[in-house]
């Protein structure tokens, strides 16, 4: 059984030009956070002036899942829904699973297979990643056998973690146009890359990035785990809002006299 899954996003006219209807930041990929864990994961983001990225999992063990979170609402394509299930685990409420176009509004999504077994699912979606100076894709291609794949937009960045055990794969190719640059990095493991300067071990610091297409590997013996982030971190609006809650206040100035003395450990 194939399932093809279509993300397209709600479009106006403005200015002369197409634009998100729904401002949807540094969201440019419709989904603000994706996580895919099960089976095998094959993701290739596609540039060609169409800006749209495609995930493909392949089941063996009769399990998958695919997280997603929505902001605003896109419309799905469903070639195929056999086997396909979907919960909304906040926001929503999940739609009901047809052939054709289905509307998802705000909200945190899976998709499993139903335990039934999936054969393949592809999700094609429009936008480019935000931290390229042209239309080719960030990604060229992502593999992931029996690990798990994650992106999320986190404070103004875009973060992918990619992890993986003893029995698991990993193979990526990153198309970077605009480099080289240093983009924060950690990981451990069994990950290596001939092209990308990668910082010590288990430690957080930059990793180099050249110019053109760099190659990372993953998997083996050992467990592993790597985190790129892209872009800068956005600054605290509002650093003297001890607790939070959107307000300077007594109440903050009471936290600050209650920690007053204290050391950072």
């Amino acid at each position: 059984m194939k399932s093809l899954i279509t993300v397209v996003a709600a479009l106006a006219i403005s200015s002369g030009s197409l634009c998100f209807a729904a401002d949807r930041g540094a969201n440019v990929y419709n989904l603000q956070m994706l996580h895919s864990s099960g089976g095998e994961f094959f993701w290739q983001e596609m540039g060609s002036g169409v800006n749209q990225f495609e995930f493909t999992s392949t089941d063996y063990s009769n399990t998958f899942e695919m997280a997603f979170v929505i902001e605003g609402s896109v419309d799905i394509n469903l070639a195929a829904i056999d086997g396909l299930e979907v919960h909304a685990i906040s926001g929503g409420p999940a739609p009901t699973l047809e052939i054709g176009d289905v509307t998802f509004t705000d909200g945190y999504y899976v998709f499993s297979n139903a335990g039934v077994g999936m054969d393949d699912v592809v999700i094609t979606t429009p936008g480019v990643s935000p931290f390229r100076i042209s239309d080719e894709p960030l990604w060229t291609v992502i593999t992931s056998v029996g690990g798990d794949v994650h992106w999320q937009h986190r404070n103004g960045q875009l973060v992918y973690e990619f992890t993986g055990n003893g029995n698991t794969y990993f193979y990526a190719d990153l198309s970077h146009a605009s480099g080289p640059s240093d983009e924060e990095c950690f990981w451990f493991g069994s990950i290596s890359s001939a092209d990308i300067t990668l910082p010590t071990e288990a430690e957080q610091g930059g990793a180099t990035i050249p110019a053109g297409l760099s190659s990372i590997n993953g998997g083996g013996l050992e467990p592993y785990r790597l985190v790129f982030s892209f872009g800068e971190e956005e600054a605290d609006p509002l650093p003297e809002d001890i607790n939070g809650d959107g307000v300077v206040d007594l109440e903050d100035l009471l936290a600050l006299i209650a920690a007053w003395g204290s050391t950072s450990p």
